[in-house]
């Protein structure tokens, strides 16, 4: 397949996964919920019912027209920034696949949609390989540590003590030394003829391992079983089979690549990961991080709450009653949400405002192991 035709197939995938997300995500797009929204300016605390529709609906629409389009610039130019104002409006929106979604959107944005320059178009299908292979060393490099092998993937694989034998769960156990080594050859070997079958393979493999478990879990996040579908979809677009082409040619990059790449792909994440500013969803292919977090209220406070957020808090601890922030965050915006400490402050001000709980959170120091959070 030639390069137009491959970035048409992964300008139309994104497009639509990025709607059935959408669609599948629907509350954690709006503002009419019990969850609140955590804008990180206080700026956009308070916005209307009106606003909170109309802009995921317009991005919608405006997908549907990258999708139909053939040359929809000026439409991923607007879907790219209701994106960026859906985040600014609430900060609890900043998941890694979503921010992946927004990066490819970047990058197809200085496409020009036209085939008079192969080092062009060609540069631009090597972006969305470099995007990709990046997840990937993203993923080893969170699972080169103790806490994943002993921990994170146990944790990960504990639907299979259901029916499997300790002997087999065993074997299971010793695959978390060789995943991140995996996860390393995949992001190299997809740029190598003689190892991009393996690579491709093993990506596959490790996507559809991810989503079986995932269907496995007592509450299934929806978007990441899609961002597991489109990174199929993604690879064998970007590196599966061979470029149809008249002739030969070397490896190209363009300038406005180069630049959505540092900026967006190096720079501004690692100013987010250094700032402390995003959630603490991390970008990790096995979905390993499944700690829950608490916020401790006492009777009155817990009395004051809607009947449907008690729900989440019927845990007792002591004389406190603990509120699972992740299990609501969950099942009402359909999104798994760990919080740091400046949103956690956030979250335990809106209930104060709006409820008069007065749940003040006291996070534990950095040194201290624990995902817990107490009433002063």
């Amino acid at each position: 397949m030639p390069i137009p035709a491959r970035l048409s197939v992964i300008k139309g995938a994104l497009a639509l996964f990025l709607i059935t997300t959408l669609a599948f995500t629907w509350p954690l797009w709006s503002a009419d919920r019990y969850y609140p929204l955590l804008p990180e300016l206080d700026i956009f605390a308070i916005q209307s019912l009106i606003v909170s529709y109309a802009i995921p609906t317009l991005l919608i629409l405006s997908l549907v027209l990258v999708l139909l389009f053939r040359k929809p610039r000026f439409f991923i130019f607007l879907s790219t920034f209701l994106c960026t104002a859906l985040l600014v409006l609430d900060a609890g929106r900043v998941h890694y696949w979503f921010y992946f979604y927004l990066l490819l959107l970047i990058i197809l944005l200085g496409y020009n949609w036209r085939v008079d320059n192969i080092n062009h178009y060609s540069s631009f299908l090597n972006a969305v390989k470099i995007t990709l292979a990046l997840v990937y060393v993203v993923a080893a490099l969170q699972h080169f540590n103790p806490e994943f092998i002993h921990a994170q993937w146990p944790a990960f694989i504990k639907p299979f003590v259901r029916f499997w034998t300790p002997e087999q769960c065993a074997y299971l156990l010793k695959i978390a030394y060789a995943i991140p080594v995996i996860e390393l050859f995949i992001a190299i070997g997809l740029f190598f003829g003689y190892t991009k079958i393996a690579a491709i393979s093993f990506a596959i493999l490790f996507h559809v391992f991810s989503m079986v478990v995932l269907c496995m879990q007592e509450q299934t996040e929806s978007a990441v079983i899609l961002w597991h579908i489109f990174m199929i979809v993604l690879v064998l677009m970007a590196f599966g089979g061979t470029i149809g082409a008249n002739k030969t040619y070397g490896f190209t990059f363009g300038v406005y690549p180069a630049f959505a790449l540092l900026l967006f792909g190096f720079a501004l994440p690692l100013y987010f990961f250094m700032n402390d500013k995003p959630m603490k969803n991390r970008m990790d292919l096995m979905q390993s991080n499944n700690a829950k977090q608490y916020i401790y209220l006492n009777e009155d406070g817990k009395s004051k709450l809607p009947l449907y957020v008690q729900s989440f808090a019927s845990q007792k601890e002591g004389e406190y009653y603990k509120l699972c922030v992740t299990s609501w965050a969950l099942h009402e915006t359909k999104t798994r949400q760990i919080l740091g400490p400046a949103h956690l402050m956030k979250l335990s001000w809106q209930l104060s405002r709006s409820y008069g709980t007065d749940a003040r959170v006291a996070i534990p120091p950095p040194e201290a192991k624990s995902d817990k959070l107490a009433l002063k």
